[in-house]
């Protein structure tokens, strides 16, 4: 699979002739639904073939179900094993249990040579150096959208990882959506926007199917045209290129039913509130990956 250099920080990543065309041999650890997400996407864009894949799981049950719902794939119970078994690692675990996975017996002799992309939010590139020392790590911060190729993901390499590292990683994670580079300094506040970020579209989408159904409209028709309409609106402002504010002007006519709605939101801090909320997701993103007290 092809990538070019990220570009300045920020902006997406285009393709190169150079990078490799595709994965050789992949293995997750823990995979879940991110894991499930961002596997599919990469098996059905031929980014990896499915006999390249190997994914380790918790339990038994899980690992029937995710044998049905990759055929061909090896599914295992042992990390180890899984990691011995691939160039390239995908850590999709909870922040939590990082420290215990990582400081297994032989997991740092099974990882040598390895490139690691981790997705797990408020893990440091500092403190994975700690953990794995000379490993060639990437943190990724993706998001749910990713189950359907629509998802927002950011990347930063470590001190080990190369340039190709990188670009690799971020050509993965376009298989899944768009993909950008940025400071690992952004992070946690990736992790509120992008990662938490789905939670509060999905939260505002229902309030405004509430609206509607107060109104007198149907739940199931509410929660369409609302879920519709956030999608049509975010892709026009993605398509435009043009600023949310001007947009927003584009639909407020003066004396209109529009400005009457948008002060309303005001008068109840709907503007304060949105960015208060991504504040105080950062804050606590940042906090994922310290020892409890």
């Amino acid at each position: 699979m092809s990538t070019s250099a990220p570009t300045a920080a920020g902006e997406q990543a285009a393709p190169s002739a150079t990078a490799p065309l595709t994965l050789d041999r992949l293995a997750v650890v823990g995979c879940g639904v991110m894991g499930k997400a961002i596997v599919k996407g990469l098996i059905d864009n031929n980014f990896v073939a499915p006999a390249h894949v190997t994914a380790s799981v918790a339990s038994d049950d899980s690992a029937s179900a995710l044998g049905a719902y990759f055929p061909g794939s090896t599914i295992v119970r042992d990390n180890i094993t899984a990691i011995k078994s691939a160039d390239v690692v995908l850590l999709c675990i909870k922040p939590f249990y990082v420290r215990t996975v990582l400081s297994e017996p032989a997991i740092v002799a099974a990882l040598q040579g390895k490139l690691l992309i981790s997705i797990c939010a408020g893990i440091t590139l500092a403190q994975f150096a700690a953990l794995i020392p000379n490993t060639r790590v990437v943190r990724a911060m993706t998001n749910t959208p990713a189950r359907i190729r629509q998802g927002m993901t950011a990347v930063c390499g470590g001190a080990a990882a190369t340039k190709q590292d990188v670009l690799l990683t971020v050509k993965m994670f376009q298989n899944v959506g768009r993909c950008i580079e940025l400071p690992e300094t952004q992070f946690d506040t990736v992790t509120a926007l992008a990662g938490s970020g789905p939670a509060f579209a999905f939260m505002f989408i229902e309030s405004l199917a509430d609206g509607a159904v107060m109104m007198g409209m149907p739940r199931k028709i509410a929660l369409e045209m609302a879920a519709q309409m956030v999608f049509g609106s975010a892709k026009l402002a993605l398509d435009s290129g043009e600023h949310p504010a001007l947009l927003k002007d584009s639909v407020t006519t003066p004396g209109g039913c529009t400005i009457a709605g948008l002060l309303s939101l005001e008068d109840n801090k709907f503007r304060g509130s949105v960015a208060r909320c991504i504040e105080a997701t950062s804050r606590r993103a940042s906090e994922l990956g310290q020892p409890k007290k």
